[in-house]
């Protein structure tokens, strides 16, 4: 299980901290006892608050990634508070299980660095690199970690990783590109370069195949104007197409995947869309959806915000 509660969630410098954090994280954390979390909670600083960023199940037990460290619940109660470094702060985002090498995966945000657990050891995997530019949506956008029966994934810089257990390599993977010409006249003289016009903004582990979530509106935040939807892209010998949803453009935020078969994802304005292998449409809700996420159990839980309506204002 792994959800990603909106507004909470502290974006972190992911992007720039791949290539040049030179920032190193302790392999094995400390181990308090729940004791020690009020007392961790009270020394936030006056300007914080304490704040949970995800949750995750891994070998029957609950992980709660928070900004304090992490917190490990056995059954019903607390049993375990873990903090990697003290000085340097232990805000940990994204806690991922994967099944393929049965491992526990954290980010944590203060040092862009990788943790892995295998339910005995934990460890300190590189992270992938990159010779891509650096740009400021990629340090907003951070990183995203991902599982399926295919493998374990790591999101970001417009690009994404595959995890090698045997060799501890990360390997980049195809994505569809599109790009088109540019031209610029200066001085009397025409020069023309091919620019993308599309970046890859989210991936979609289902089963043997990874979808790519292609966004080619970078402004798709403003609420004004006609704006391009996202597009869903699978490699088949060639790149083919999700069909779009007629007459609606969708952005995707938030991406769970259950049972490895299918997919549903949180979007901008807080609509859920649900995809299946070559389909997809929308689902209905009561109200807007602020979260989503998967159960222990593999079933889809929302985040619903509820609307009111007074008495004075229902119909007759």
């Amino acid at each position: 299980m792994t959800t990603r509660p909106s507004k909470t969630r502290r974006y972190f410098l992911f992007g720039l901290l791949l290539i040049i954090c030179g920032c190193k994280t302790r392999q094995t954390p400390h181990s308090y006892s729940s004791n020690e979390v009020p007392k961790a909670i009270q020394g936030i600083s006056p300007l914080g608050h304490f704040s949970l960023t995800c949750l995750c199940f891994f070998d029957n037990n609950l992980y709660v990634a928070t900004n304090i460290g992490l917190l490990k619940f056995k059954k019903d109660s607390l049993s375990e508070f873990l903090q990697w470094d003290k000085s340097k702060g232990n805000v940990i985002s994204e806690p991922c299980n994967d099944p393929v090498n049965n491992k526990l995966w954290i980010l944590h945000e203060w040092s862009g660095a990788l943790s892995s657990f295998n339910g005995q050891v934990w460890g300190t995997p590189k992270t992938p690199q990159t010779e891509k530019e650096i740009t400021r949506g990629d340090v907003l956008n951070g990183g995203r970690l991902y599982s399926s029966s295919s493998g374990f994934f790591i999101e970001a810089i417009r690009a994404y990783w595959k995890w090698n257990e045997q060799q501890n390599t990360w390997t980049q993977q195809p994505i569809p590109h599109f790009k088109k010409a540019m031209s610029i006249t200066y001085d009397g003289k025409t020069y023309t370069s091919e620019i993308d016009t599309a970046t890859l903004t989210r991936i979609i582990p289902i089963g043997k195949t990874v979808f790519c979530v292609m966004r080619f509106d970078q402004f798709s935040f403003l609420d004004f104007g006609n704006h391009e939807s996202d597009k869903i892209f699978y490699l088949d010998s060639t790149w083919k197409q999700i069909p779009n949803i007629p007459n609606y453009a969708y952005f995707v935020e938030t991406v769970v995947t259950l049972k490895d078969k299918e997919a549903y994802m949180l979007t901008q304005d807080k609509k859920i869309l649900h995809l299946l292998p070559l389909k997809m449409d929308t689902i209905n809700s009561i109200g807007q959806c602020d979260a989503i996420a998967s159960s222990s159990s593999g079933f889809l839980a929302e985040e619903i915000r509820f609307l009111y309506v007074s008495k004075d204002m229902a119909p007759s």
